[in-house]
């Protein structure tokens, strides 16, 4: 199981990228009304969960990998614990923002209200982003966890 722990720094990145890009074209969809760039925000939306949870997956098999290092310290517990919390709320968010978008496709129900203020959700969703992705880097370019120079 060691292969995915080490899958963990690349996985990590497709997730943000799509939360990022659904984020834009939901902006662009407010303004030009296709339902063709609906149904990629969509999918990118989509692709932006599965992407999170195979993130947080292989999250958790590098921790369990790290424990068994002696040079792990209840500081880096503490810390890895943040990073995976705030990690997990980010995948629940966009995965509830999902369901609703998805509801409101089938519905065919579409007001610029609503879809403003999905708008602002998904990019307070950012927020979360932003602070996994600062206590993750705080991981590896402070402590050196997830390099080869923590062993």
């Amino acid at each position: 199981m060691e292969f995915l722990s080490k899958l963990h720094p690349i996985v990590i990145h497709f997730p943000i990228a799509f939360f990022m890009l659904y984020i834009f074209l939901e902006l662009v969809n407010l303004y030009t009304n296709n339902l063709s760039i609906k149904k990629i925000s969509l999918l990118i939306l989509f692709l932006g969960v599965v992407g999170g949870i195979v993130a947080v997956l292989t999250g958790n098999q590098s921790f369990q990998i790290l424990q068994s290092n002696p040079a792990l310290t209840q500081i880096h517990k503490i810390i890895i614990s943040e990073h995976e919390y705030y990690a997990t709320i980010t995948v629940w968010y966009f995965f509830v923002i999902l369901v609703y978008q998805i509801f409101q496709f089938l519905k065919n129900k579409k007001t610029v209200k609503k879809q403003f203020l999905f708008i602002v959700f998904a990019v307070a969703g950012l927020i979360l982003i932003y602070q996994t992705a600062k206590i993750g880097g705080q991981l590896v370019y402070k402590f050196g966890i997830g390099t080869d120079l923590f062993k």
